[in-house]
């Protein structure tokens, strides 16, 4: 369909053939897209995969696209051929966040950490003021054990939300790893301060400030004691 499309070569940033199309096209396109979503919204990924199927067979430069197949496959747990489809979206174009950020959830779930890297980085790098890269970012170089930078990123989620305690329990665990105990102490306690008690993330990161604590003496176990008889009676008796 030669009068649908017109292709243009780039060059520099990884982007490969980008595809224009005219306004009929283009408008096909999106309505279709618009039903994909439409019935992602139901959960109805099955039907997802019938409307987006022919049109990729029809438009296969259509990288957004990939992204919504990616998505309906991922809901269906179709691990890997999600992961060929937000590949095949960053090599069409590399200027999709949403893209990246699929492909590095799918390539840490695979237990590819450097690839996953690369997609996040790639994702801040097009979206600046996103939180979540950011906070994902932060989170894989945790794993890499590359504890500087892993703080950094999570700092710059601090500063664009204060009250992120995921971030504080990532610099504390850097601290930590760092043997900056009296710094990991404080952002355990930041932590657990931007925590709801009922939540999942509370007990644990109760027991890491705690463990920290009693390496302070007799003063620190004694904080620690107190910490932990001020949990809810929940959280003291199933942590027993």
């Amino acid at each position: 369909h030669s009068s649908d499309v017109t292709t243009r070569q780039t060059s520099g940033d990884g982007g490969g053939n980008r595809t224009t199309w005219n306004a009929t096209t283009a408008q096909y396109i999106a309505d279709q897209h618009a039903k994909a979503e439409q019935a992602m919204k139901h959960a109805d990924f099955t039907q997802v995969l019938v409307i987006l199927s022919p049109l990729l067979g029809k438009y296969p430069n259509d990288a957004v696209g990939h992204i919504l197949m990616a998505k309906a496959m991922m809901g269906q747990g179709e691990w890997r051929s999600a992961y060929r489809e937000t590949t095949k979206s960053c090599q069409i174009d590399d200027r999709h966040p949403q893209a990246h950020m699929l492909a590095g959830v799918l390539a840490e779930r695979f237990g590819d950490l450097a690839t996953a890297r690369r997609h996040y980085e790639r994702a801040s790098e097009l979206d600046p003021a996103s939180l979540q890269s950011t906070l994902y970012l932060a989170n894989i170089c945790l794993k890499l054990k590359d504890w500087t930078n892993a703080d950094l990123y999570a700092l710059r989620v601090l500063r664009l939300d204060p009250s992120k305690a995921i971030a504080y329990a990532i610099t504390a665990q850097t601290a930590a790893s760092q043997g900056q105990t009296g710094r990991a102490i404080e952002q355990w306690r930041k932590a657990l301060i931007h925590t709801k008690p009922g939540s999942p993330q509370y007990l644990p990161y109760t027991l890491q400030y705690v463990m920290l604590l009693r390496r302070k003496g007799v003063k620190g176990r004694k904080e620690a004691l107190n910490v932990l008889l001020s949990l809810p009676q929940g959280l003291r008796d199933g942590r027993r």
